[in-house]
């Protein structure tokens, strides 16, 4: 195992990783010991800075997916924002209005990041992908991603 992480989010994320996968399972195992639930994280930086990545995903190696796949997350979830029915509410209250903005811009990098995965050539059969709404973490917008084998229909 190696202990140096190139793509860097913050110095626990896979400490981080771990704790949602056993906290998934333990959720998931009593309903169906088949699913065999796996999580892996997404980070989108927020602003660019020198020597950070622009995304990240956790484990960086030996997964079916990479980092750069999710580069174009940004650009994408700006095109989903603009679909949002509750985009053309206006809040009275500034402070509201600004809560507002942030939960639909979350919400959006959550939506591309799906579609992103749902995209990939490599993204394993017969599982069923589901994020978490990203919160910031040293720069990053990071979502959970959980994932578990669909059942067999009879």
């Amino acid at each position: 195992m190696k202990f140096t992480i190139e793509h860097y989010m913050w110095g626990y994320q896979r400490h981080y990783r771990t704790h949602v996968k056993v906290a998934a399972e333990h959720v998931l195992n009593p309903l169906d010991e088949g699913l065999n639930p796996d999580v892996f994280l997404v980070g989108i930086l927020q602003e660019n800075r020198v020597g950070r990545h622009p995304t990240c995903v956790e484990p960086e190696e030996d997964y079916w997916i990479e980092s750069e796949a999710f580069n174009g997350a940004k650009a994408l979830a700006v095109s989903f924002r603009t679909q949002y029915v509750e985009g053309q509410m206006l809040q009275f209250h500034p402070v509201a209005q600004q809560r507002s903005d942030e939960a639909l811009d979350r919400r959006s990098i959550r939506d591309a990041i799906l579609q992103i995965i749902d995209l990939q050539p490599s993204k394993p059969v017969n599982r069923s992908f589901f994020a978490s709404v990203p919160v910031l973490v040293e720069g990053y917008l990071v979502c959970s991603e959980k994932d578990a084998r669909q059942r067999e229909h009879d």
